[in-house]
């Protein structure tokens, strides 16, 4: 796969699950929908939904954000490491999480 089509399907892979997040919002409409309408077993269910379903977006977008960036800016960062702004390094110093950069 040539590196143009790489850095393309990390970051469409990383947009796919960023977009993810209209669950969370379509949930929580609903949330809000059954609470002002007093349907509380919905209210637990949906409640329920969202904590179950939080932590495996959270978890799939950290993936997809942290192959992203080793792709697009680690490479480069491996090449040319003083080309990258102190806003750069400085999140790396705060994302120590971000393998391989």
């Amino acid at each position: 796969m040539s590196d143009y089509n790489t850095k393309w399907t990390v970051m469409n892979d990383l947009e796919d699950s960023f977009s993810r997040i209209t669950t969370i919002e379509f949930l929580s409409d609903k949330l809000v929908e059954a609470s002002d309408n007093g349907r509380y077993d919905d209210v637990i269910d949906i409640s329920h939904a969202l904590l179950a379903f939080i932590p495996v977006y959270t978890r799939d977008f950290d993936e997809k954000f942290q192959k992203a960036w080793k792709i697009t800016i680690g490479e480069e960062y491996q090449k040319n490491p003083s080309k990258f702004s102190e806003e750069v390094l400085k999140y790396k110093l705060e994302n120590p999480d971000i393998n391989d950069f």
